[in-house]
């Protein structure tokens, strides 16, 4: 007989008396929980946990006592019913009923995430390039897959498309664990094979003949630690283990490189990483191993091509760099690190990415976020939001030969704009995010920087442009 849960968890026996000045005389009482001690002997040290039985998810009193949690939340938040509806309908009524992300191309195609009206989840669609008239065919219905999902949640998390264009790789997550399962469709048929794996994790990439494609898959504390190969029309269960590494201090991505010619697996931990490298066109060859991990080093590379001495890497680390500088390695010899651009202090570089017609630098000066472009063949240049407190990041960049790089450009107060940015420094608007029902030029973003200690540390103001600012305005403080 399952007990009532007041007997397994008693009420909170004092009651604030702001609580009944707030909420009445009947406001719930929060559950206790009870102290059931557990002694651990750690390395001769004896620990004792008073609630360390609420770590065991199977226990059924453990479930009780969060059920009276959230029966006792619900009740606190119930008077603010009316205002969440109020508060979810303004949100609602500020997003376009139908809603185009950025368009990005790949392979010969245009791809876009589109949400429908009534729908919360994407349509995932593509167009030839070559073609004018064609109309766009889509290639998943997340809508439709989270209703046969048959729950409440669904998130995709793997979404790629082969070199060639025929295959789709694609997970879904349905219970909110971040257990996904990977499947694999034929997009000239809209099939998908029979072949399924059951668990996975984000992140993979495809082989340079799209014949095999590489997944994570995590363990039981859902660290993912392990590489596998699978190839298409083939069975799961003959999958091949790629890398795995064991260290519970790290995880683990794979990704390919925007040339299509290296696939990186980075084994990333609290303040070091270590990366191997595996070419797209021989994924059976044992992984290459860059630099061996070591405490405080982190380091990532991106394939450059030729930057003038021959096929390289370039390596983003603060090796002897605290604010980061790019080296360079020639892909004969990965190892063997040179500088390409030396650490600058007054700047903390966050990563490069590389095309054919040049490479872009992710940095932060000032406290602004902004992008250096280094044309192959012209002027340096950087791009920097036109709002004070704006920040200007790479946008979704999948071909290597692109004449122009997509860079996303928001601030506090501006929605999203995604522009094309021409090796030369010219901007085509792309995709601009609407926000309906709200008259932006009655506000006002402004950038201050205030001292502290020494420093001057910057301050992104948002306010109407009527707010007065002699002190009585109430402000919102939101640090990270």
């Amino acid at each position: 007989m399952t007990r009532p849960v007041t007997d397994l968890f008693p009420l909170c026996p004092v009651m604030d008396p702001q609580d009944r000045m707030n909420y009445g005389p009947d406001v719930p009482r929060p559950p206790i929980a009870p102290p059931r001690p557990v002694s651990t002997d750690l390395h001769g040290e004896v620990v004792t946990d008073p609630y360390a039985w609420l770590a065991d998810p199977d226990d059924p009193e453990v479930a009780a006592y969060l059920a009276a949690e959230r029966d006792y939340h619900d009740a606190r938040v119930a008077p603010l019913g009316a205002l969440r509806a109020e508060l979810a309908a303004e949100m609602v009524a500020r997003v376009p009923e139908q809603e185009d992300a950025a368009a990005w191309e790949q392979g010969g195609f245009r791809y876009v995430r589109r949400t429908l009206p009534g729908t919360e989840y994407d349509l995932i669609v593509r167009r030839p390039l070559d073609d004018p008239g064609a109309t766009d065919a889509v290639l998943l219905d997340l809508q439709a897959e989270h209703e046969a999902g048959g729950t409440s949640y669904s998130r995709d998390g793997v979404v790629e498309v082969s070199p060639d264009g025929r295959w789709l790789a694609w997970s879904l997550d349905v219970d909110g664990d971040e257990v996904y399962v990977l499947r694999f469709r034929d997009l000239t048929t809209g099939a998908d094979l029979d072949e399924v794996v059951p668990r996975s994790y984000y992140g993979g990439a495809w082989s340079a003949d799209s014949s095999s494609f590489l997944y994570t898959v995590h363990d039981d504390a859902y660290r993912p630690y392990q590489v596998r190969r699978h190839v298409l029309g083939t069975p799961v269960a003959d999958d091949v283990l790629v890398l795995e590494d064991l260290d519970e201090r790290l995880e683990l991505t794979v990704d390919p490189s925007r040339s299509g010619e290296w696939i990186t697996i980075t084994l990333l931990g609290r303040g070091f990483t270590e990366q191997w490298l595996l070419p797209a066109a021989d994924v059976t060859a044992p992984p290459r191993l860059v630099r061996a991990r070591e405490v405080d080093v982190e380091y990532d590379l991106t394939h450059a091509g030729d930057l003038g001495g021959g096929d390289c890497f370039l390596v983003t680390t603060n090796l002897g760099a605290p604010e980061f500088q790019v080296m360079q390695a020639l892909v004969s010899d990965p190892t063997d690190w040179t500088t390409f651009l030396a650490e600058d202090p007054a700047q903390r570089v966050w990563g490069v990415d590389a095309f054919a017609g040049g490479l872009v630098v992710a940095l932060r000066r000032d406290g602004a976020q902004r992008l250096r472009v280094l044309p192959r063949d012209g002027q340096a240049f950087e791009v920097v939001s036109d709002v004070a407190g704006g920040m200007a990041r790479l946008g979704r960049n999948e071909e290597w030969d692109a004449p122009f790089v997509t860079v996303e450009l928001e601030s506090f107060l501006h929605p999203e704009e995604t522009y094309d940015v021409s090796w030369s420094g010219e901007r085509t608007l792309r995709h601009r995010r609407e926000s309906s029902g709200v008259d932006l030029s009655a506000y006002v973003c402004e950038r201050l920087m205030a001292p502290a200690d020494g420093v001057e540390v910057p301050v992104i103001v948002m306010r109407h442009k009527d707010t007065a600012l002699d002190g009585t305005a109430p402000c919102l403080l939101y640090g990270y």
